[in-house]
């Protein structure tokens, strides 16, 4: 069956909006010719189809910040909403993994706080028997 692409390149985008899709995989469960096809003909590639799932995608974020930010959602949502809105500094301060390391640098025993971004000398260890 013969396929008329800008007939398809439409029916992409009704199926996007109609069925609140967030990426051209889910979209090609809703329109013929097959996924591989859409993918030949580089559909993918669409500024339209781009733009009408980055819509889509905007939308659901929307939907799902505004019912994590409800009193009554589960705190991990309300710290997942959070960190959607967070600026720099408060993003680092959530995700920051900090531990305590003993190592010889230089010939002398350090402690290192380990994080995200690297290492970090601290003091000196005093009592080797410690380690």
């Amino acid at each position: 069956m013969a396929y008329d692409k800008e007939e398809i390149l439409q029916k992409c985008i009704k199926a996007i909006e109609e069925y609140k899709c967030t990426t051209f995989d889910e979209m090609s469960l809703y329109v013929e010719p097959s996924r591989e096809t859409l993918y030949q003909w580089e559909l993918h590639k669409s500024d339209i189809i781009k733009e009408a799932i980055g819509k889509q995608k905007i939308i659901a974020k929307s939907r799902m910040k505004k019912n994590w930010q409800d009193h009554e959602a589960a705190p991990a949502l309300q710290i997942a909403a959070f960190k959607l809105m967070a600026d720099d500094d408060e993003l680092e301060k959530l995700v920051i993994n900090k531990s305590d390391v003993k190592a010889n640098v230089n010939g002398e025993m350090k402690v290192l706080e380990i994080n995200v971004n690297g290492f970090t000398e601290q003091s000196p260890i005093q009592d080797k028997d410690s380690i």
